[in-house]
């Protein structure tokens, strides 16, 4: 229970952290880049929708949303996610981070198990799509924000410094056991790294429209 606190706050502390780092940013957006995002957006929210069997319209009769509302929520969510973007890149040029051949050879591994793909079919596929640049920036973004999580210190509400760490579990059969401690103590959590668990995709883009289930 403990562990399961410590992930809640520290991904807690990294959605604060970003939200007030790109509140912070001061930048004019050009029309045309707000609207590409857009249709980004739009183009996998609607592909989820797809995935669900839910029709457009239905999905606004279900959320209480018009139209007119869910555009202006689309836009709100382009410009945030290009902030976001933006606000990565810069945190990556500054710390001068780089993504190199294991990383992206681990995450490629990685998404052709979630999709049941041999890494060969799954590279392939990366590569004929154009999405390899795509995959090896998530990957630099997501290092810009642990990056930013090493630099930044959390508080409560006091402005007493909190320990996020996290630490793994000992492996079965280690000293502790040993000890008489036994894998019923459980493991110590000393409070800190930052729920590295939930730190995926939405880093780069943000949160997108919310889906229903009917």
């Amino acid at each position: 229970m403990e562990r399961v606190r410590t992930q809640r706050l520290a991904a807690d502390f990294e959605r604060l952290l970003m939200d007030a780092l790109v509140e912070e940013l001061d930048l004019e957006l050009p029309e045309d880049l707000v609207s590409a995002e857009m249709d980004g957006v739009l183009h996998r929210f609607a592909h989820r929708l797809e995935q669900q069997g839910i029709e457009f319209e239905r999905y606004l009769e279900l959320t209480g949303q018009t139209q007119e509302v869910f555009i202006a929520d689309l836009r709100s969510q382009a410009g945030l996610n290009l902030r976001t973007r933006i606000l990565l890149e810069g945190i990556g040029r500054a710390e001068e981070l780089e993504v190199d051949d294991a990383e992206l050879e681990e995450a490629v591994d990685a998404l052709a198990g979630a999709a049941n793909m041999e890494t060969a079919d799954y590279r392939r596929a990366l590569a004929e799509s154009g999405q390899e640049k795509t995959l090896s920036g998530d990957i630099l973004r997501r290092k810009a924000v642990d990056r930013l999580l090493e630099l930044a210190v959390p508080v409560d509400s006091d402005g007493t410094e909190i320990d996020l760490k996290i630490e793994e579990p000992a492996p079965e059969g280690s000293a502790d056991e040993a000890d008489g401690d036994g894998p019923d103590a459980g493991p110590e959590t000393s409070d800190g790294d930052m729920g590295r668990d939930e730190r995926t995709a939405t880093t780069d883009d943000g949160q997108e429209p919310a889906e229903v289930d009917e």
